[in-house]
This record gives structure tokens, C-alpha cells and sequence, in this order.
């Protein structure tokens, strides 16, 4: 039966109060004051907690961690990864939780091999450029991606372009983002207040007149659809995201978001073909 409490104490621990997560990251291992925690907040006997149970509520907090890319300390970050690679056989965690607790081992098995990108891919149980079957390579591609935007590519738009009157080191690629954004509110601002003073013989009143609130405006929400344009160096490996403020070095290790992952792939795929995208551009 105890079992049947993890959910309520996952979710409780996802989005906890203030007080409730700051003595939760204190004690995080101490697991007899965990455990008097975790009983007095859900009215359960400490002693029936196991340290199975305390790592599943440990967990919640360790997902919550991963999504906003914050860690109380490397301590508890280390300890996210264990609690994943002890528990992973039996409970089922996010895809995001995943590849953050075995990214660096995947890094380690991958780093020798020929096609990294693909050898990470396939650790991840994913392609993130959508390849289609070999008959299929010229199709649009549509995939999601691990922030849960989809991504719309088309690998005819990738071209080769002059750089200094010469062909053979440059592409140009560009693809669609779909996502939903929630409205956002832009505040204004406020006049300052003024003061009135009134006097009758010996006795003075003075009254505070708030400033009024001006301007201000929401955003409403609904579904994005930006289109990005990007310049990639085949020798170098690096990108230029048009309007982003300059390029960007690719190196693998380093590449830990999903723009990026994108840009390296596309550019494993398609930089080897740079003498037929030559050709084309020159037709």
C-alpha cells in the first residue's frame, strides 16, 4: 500500500513551498530527517518509508531540477544521476531526466566513435534531424523536439553558397519552429505620487494622490511559427543563426541544447555532400 503514495509525494515535491524546498535541499542526505519530513508532510509513519521511497520523492525534485536547468548544488546534481541509474529499470522517469543522467556516460562511449552525432542519437533514441528512410532523403522532415517544439525542416533548402568569391566551405540551411506560447503581460508605468496640503488656521491635512498606471499591454497567446536561417562553416564548425548576434562554435562537448544539436547534425549530413551541393548551387 505504501506504494501508493509516491504520486502524492512526487507531486508535492515538484512544486514544493519555499520553506518545505529549502529544508527538503538541506536535508537532502540526511535520510532520517527525510523521512520525518516527508511523514509530517503527508501524515505517514516515517518508519514505513524505505530509502526506495525517499529516492522516488527525490526524485520529483530532481525532475523539477532538470526542467529549469538548476541544481541546488553539484552534490545534489551527482545524486539525481544515481538516484536514475539505480531506479531506471523499475520506475519510468522523463526523457529530459534520462538524457541528462547518462548524457556524460553516452559522451565517454561516443567520443571515439566515427559519427558522434550519430553514435549520441542513437543513445538517446532518436535522430534530432528526422532522417527518413535512404528512398526518402529529399522529403520535408517534422520531428519534436526535447523542449516539445516541432521542428520542420526541408533538406532542399540547404545550399552551398560563395564566401570570398569561392564555393566549398559554406551552406545555408534555415527550418520552422511550432510551439504554443502562453500570453505575456508587459507591465507599464506608474506616475509618481503627489502630495496636497491643506491648512485650516493651525491645523494642516495632507493627502497622498497615488500616480496613475500607464501603458501597459498583454500579449495574447497562441501558436509561433518563427523560421530560422542559418550559415554553417563546414571546416570550422560553426554557426550563424541570422539575427542572433553572430557565430557560434560547435563543438560536441559543448553542445548541450536542441538548437545546436540540430545545427551539428544537419551539418554531419550535409557538409560530406558539400561537392554535389557546389554543383547545384552553380547550375
Amino acid at each position: 500500500m505504501i506504494k501508493h503514495l509516491l504520486l502524492p509525494l512526487l507531486a508535492a515535491l515538484v512544486l514544493p513551498t519555499a520553506v518545505n524546498a529549502d529544508e527538503f535541499e538541506d536535508n537532502w542526505f540526511n535520510e532520517a530527517e527525510l523521512k520525518i519530513q516527508l511523514g509530517k508532510t503527508h501524515s505517514i509513519d516515517p518508519t514505513e518509508l524505505t530509502t526506495e521511497l525517499v529516492d522516488q520523492a527525490k526524485s520529483g525534485a530532481c525532475e523539477a531540477y532538470v526542467e529549469f536547468k538548476y541544481f541546488p548544488s553539484k552534490e545534489i546534481e551527482s545524486d539525481c544521476k544515481r538516484i536514475f541509474k539505480t531506479w531506471n529499470s523499475i520506475y519510468k522517469y522523463s526523457n529530459s531526466f534520462r538524457n541528462f543522467a547518462l548524457g556524460d556516460d553516452w559522451h565517454q562511449e561516443c567520443s571515439d566513435a566515427r559519427d558522434y552525432s550519430g553514435c549520441m542519437a542513437f543513445k538517446k533514441g532518436k535522430n534530432t534531424v528526422g532522417k527518413p528512410e535512404p528512398n526518402k532523403l529529399d522529403q520535408k522532415r517534422r520531428f519534436v523536439r526535447d523542449d516539445g517544439k516541432t521542428v520542420i525542416f526541408d533538406p532542399k533548402s540547404v545550399i552551398a553558397y560563395k564566401v570570398r568569391g569561392e564555393y566549398g566551405r559554406y551552406i545555408k540551411f534555415q527550418y520552422r519552429l511550432n510551439y504554443y506560447k502562453g500570453s505575456v503581460s508587459v507591465p507599464g508605468y506608474q506616475k509618481p505620487s503627489t502630495a496636497t496640503t491643506t491648512t485650516f488656521g493651525n491645523t494642516s491635512y495632507t493627502t497622498i494622490n497615488q500616480g496613475q498606471n500607464v501603458g501597459g499591454f498583454t500579449i495574447p497567446g497562441g501558436m509561433r511559427a518563427p523560421t530560422w536561417n542559418v550559415e554553417a562553416d563546414c571546416e570550422d564548425y560553426t554557426a550563424n543563426w541570422k539575427g542572433l548576434g553572430g557565430w557560434r562554435k560547435l563543438k560536441r562537448s559543448a553542445v548541450n541544447d536542441d538548437a545546436g544539436q540540430l545545427a551539428l547534425d544537419i551539418m554531419d549530413e550535409f557538409c560530406p555532400q558539400m561537392n554535389k551541393l557546389v554543383s547545384e548551387a552553380k547550375r
